[in-house]
């Protein structure tokens, strides 16, 4: 029976795709054989990744396409979440942030030792990273604002990894309105508010070079939303 949906994001990742897929796929269907299905999730890419991702699937009957109209990450992972249906599930970035064993140990923590929401962590206690300084201080100071706005004692909410249940599926990710960059710090807010058990695993992370997240474009859309999330909380209660 395939339990877990595994989905996976991808947008004009012709370099790195093909090989980052035969990476996840062999290395988490030997950690939970049978119980996987893949559902790669691109949004218009002007590249080769749609051959890429159709020639992949050819090969493997436990993968599948989806090209949607969505153009933000948060958009594409609600849309395919709400239609998986299965016990559990989660996404991994297309560009792999973190070793898949750590992304196994994430599932683990949902499938067998009954946490509703796992979710990768650079600044738990155990984490190694290796990031630039800009990027170390802006990410920092984004997740001081969001423990002091949200009262949220995560370290980390935004890493590219997360994995969770059907009840999270079901009763949290309806609520997530936010579309690029801030969507996942909403997931993780609503699932605290609604007492459901989160667990952090510490990850290896180095910045990605060609990085799409702008600092400063990026930034400030992402504190826009923060804020704007914040007065809807205060004033929705």
């Amino acid at each position: 029976m395939r339990d877990i949906s595994i989905i996976i994001p991808a947008y004009n990742e012709q370099k790195i795709l093909h090989e980052n897929l035969v990476k996840i796929y062999s290395f988490i269907s030997k950690k939970f054989p049978g119980r996987c299905k893949f559902i790669i999730v691109d949004s218009n890419s002007t590249d080769e990744t749609p051959q890429i991702c159709k020639k992949f699937v050819k090969n493997h009957s436990s993968i599948s396409y989806k090209n949607i109209d969505y153009n933000g990450k948060g958009e594409k992972i609600k849309f395919m979440t709400l239609r998986c249906n299965t016990p559990y599930a989660g996404w991994i970035d297309s560009d792999i942030p973190l070793k898949l064993e750590e992304y196994c140990k994430m599932m683990h923590k949902v499938v067998s030792d009954k946490a509703d929401l796992s979710i990768s962590s650079r600044y738990a206690k155990g984490a190694r990273i290796k990031r630039r300084i800009t990027r170390l201080f802006c990410s920092r100071l984004y997740h001081t604002l969001v423990r002091i706005l949200f009262f949220i004692n995560v370290s980390d909410t935004t890493s590219g990894a997360k994995f969770w249940n059907y009840e999270i599926t079901k009763n949290v990710w309806p609520l997530v309105k936010g579309t690029r960059w801030f969507f996942d710090t909403e997931l993780v807010y609503y699932c605290i508010n609604k007492g459901y058990r989160i667990s952090e695993v510490p990850v290896t992370f180095e910045d990605r070079e060609d990085s799409r997240f702008n600092i400063i474009r990026d930034g400030y859309k992402t504190n826009r939303d923060m804020l704007k999330f914040r007065l809807r909380t205060l004033f929705s209660k």
